[in-house]
């Protein structure tokens, strides 16, 4: 941080808007951001932003805020890697995976971590439960606090973040759903709509921006967005 904001200029998100639309931009500027909506956006990261006064934005998943479950890919991690098995199950996609050494753990954490992010929500909805019932109840909440650097935020956290100066909250669907063409639209248009109302609703502010989780998107769910949002962020190019 203390690099970045010598050698550039951090600017928030507003800001970016406004040179955008102006066409002003001198190719100099940082906007900082954080996807998901992670505990550690309010203790750890503005803390240290607000000792340097630098803006930054939150891309919240509301469904995740709501009911503190953990991310898939977060589940996944601490499965796979974090809980010691020696072998997982994911009976809703008939697989079994063998974790008995470091490459196995690699192979099957990636191999999930793909269906995770291309499959549609109810089929990863399946898996995440899937993996959690590779232990028991009280293992998993004591996974869950031994990694709790991935919980997300619950409302009372978000609240008070979107209260500092130097922060604005915008959205990352409801259940984090990756938006790309395996999605059903109807699914789609739920997650990026209802997810703007309820973050309004609860921050009582304006929602003006969006970020794609994964950064995947099609045509359909940028004409949703440009409709509903100031702007959309995503993490891959043009090229779809």
């Amino acid at each position: 941080i203390k690099y970045l904001k010598k050698n550039y200029e951090i600017i928030s998100i507003e800001n970016f808007e406004n040179r955008l639309r102006n066409n002003t931009f001198t190719n100099h500027e940082i906007v900082l951001t954080f996807d998901d909506g992670y505990a550690n956006n309010l203790y750890v990261v503005e803390p240290i932003l607000s000792k340097y006064n630098l803006p930054f934005t939150v891309f919240v998943s509301t469904e995740h805020i709501t009911t503190g479950h953990f991310f898939p890919t977060s589940v996944n991690r601490i499965i796979t890697k974090g809980a010691g098995l020696k072998k997982i199950k994911i009976p809703s996609q008939n697989l079994n995976f063998s974790l008995t050494n470091k490459n196995e753990i690699r192979k099957s954490n990636v191999k999930i971590s793909i269906l995770l992010k291309t499959l549609p929500v109810q089929q990863v909805e399946a898996i995440t439960n899937d993996l959690i019932r590779n232990v028991s109840n009280e293992q998993w909440l004591e996974l869950k606090d031994k990694y709790k650097s991935v919980r997300p935020m619950n409302w009372d956290e978000v609240i008070e973040l979107s209260k500092k100066e130097n922060v604005t909250i915008g959205s990352h669907c409801m259940l984090h759903i990756c938006c790309h063409e395996n999605q059903n639209p109807g699914e789609v248009k739920k997650q990026i709509t209802n997810s703007k109302i309820i973050i309004e609703n609860k921050l009582q502010t304006e929602c003006k921006y969006f970020a794609y989780p994964n950064g995947d998107y099609t045509n359909y769910s940028n004409k949703l967005v440009s409709k509903t949002y100031s702007l959309g962020f995503s993490a891959k190019g043009r090229d779809k």
